[in-house]
């Protein structure tokens, strides 16, 4: 079952979610450097984007230079 929220014991506000949301966007920031702003393993932080089905940045185009 697919889920707005990753499963963790850490409670997360809508602005943590939408500070997390932007950061991974961010494809100028390493996916190191937003897992440690949520001071977790990029292995969580993948599995958490899995989990609340965001598309994985290897699948995004990149914008036009």
């Amino acid at each position: 079952m697919r889920s707005s929220r990753p499963r963790t014991r850490r409670a997360f506000s809508e602005g943590d979610l939408a500070r997390l949301k932007a950061l991974y966007d961010d494809r100028s920031i390493p996916l190191q450097k937003v897992a440690a702003a949520f001071d977790v393993p990029v292995s969580t932080l993948l599995r958490w984007v899995a989990e609340m089905d965001w598309p994985r940045r290897s699948a995004r185009a990149l914008p036009a230079p």
